[in-house]
């Protein structure tokens, strides 16, 4: 997966986090919509300064969506974007509830390991 796809998948995970739309982070942007959905769909190469303004609307920094691009292997970004679009679809308190069993899954391999 080219790194201009895992970041639009980032850039996609923070906007629904923070429940944008597209219209709503290119309005916040100052870009156009069609040009968010280029990016998020990788088909975009971003500038530094278009990266700027995103990591702005999104309120997080370029760091975080810049965090962890290199992934060797391009199947665990597909395993992500698949967790990440399954875990948009649940209520607020879904999610919780997925965050306490994967922490008490994760407390479990640690003891295992």
């Amino acid at each position: 997966m080219p790194l201009s796809a895992i970041l639009g998948l980032r850039i996609r995970f923070y906007r629904k986090r923070k429940r944008l739309s597209q219209e709503k982070l290119a309005e916040l942007c100052k870009l156009h919509p069609s040009y968010v959905g280029q990016i998020e769909r990788g088909e975009k190469n971003i500038t530094i300064e278009i990266l700027y303004r995103l990591s702005r609307g999104l309120e997080t920094s370029m760091a975080d969506l810049l965090q962890d691009l290199d992934l060797p292997d391009s199947s665990e970004n597909q395993i992500l974007s698949e967790i990440y679009d399954s875990l948009f679809r649940l209520s607020h308190g879904d999610l919780q509830r997925m965050k306490r069993l994967f922490d008490d899954v994760l407390d479990l391999m640690e003891h295992h390991s």
